[in-house]
C-alpha cells in the first residue's frame, strides 16, 4: 500500500524523511524481536518490515534518480540494486552468520538495531 502511494509520500516528506521513518521502524522491529518470548510475538512486530523495506527503498530510488545524470538513471538505478541486494546481502548474511554463531540473536538483531 505504501509503495502504490509513492508519488504522494516524496513529495509531502521528501527523501531524508522517508529514510529516517524507515530506520526507526526498522530499529523497533529488531529490537522487538529480541524481546520476544516466541515465534507469535515476532509476527506482531512483522508488519513494521512493510513500512521500513518501503520507506527506505522509495527514498533510496529516488535518491539515486536526484544524483545521477539523466542519460545513466538506468545504470543508477542497477548500481544501487546490485550494491544494496547483492553485496548488502552477500555481507549481511556472512557476517551476520559469524555473530549468531559467536554471540547469538539477540546481539546481532541489538547490533543492527544500534
Amino acid at each position: 500500500p505504501l509503495l502504490s502511494q509513492s508519488k504522494i509520500l516524496l513529495e509531502r516528506c521528501g527523501c531524508r524523511l522517508l529514510f529516517s521513518i524507515g530506520l526507526v521502524c526498522y530499529i523497533v522491529r529488531v529490537l522487538g524481536y529480541t524481546i520476544c518470548p516466541n515465534g507469535w510475538c515476532v509476527v506482531a512486530f512483522e508488519p513494521l518490515h512493510g513500512v521500513t523495506f518501503a520507506c527506505c527503498h522509495l527514498a533510496a530510488v529516488q535518491y539515486v534518480s536526484s544524483i545521477t545524470p539523466e542519460e545513466q538513471l538506468t545504470t543508477g538505478q542497477g548500481v544501487m540494486c546490485s550494491i544494496q541486494q547483492g553485496l548488502g546481502y552477500f555481507v549481511g548474511t556472512l557476517g551476520g552468520g559469524f555473530v549468531i554463531q559467536l554471540f547469538g540473536e539477540k546481539v546481532l538483531y541489538r547490533g543492527a538495531a544500534s
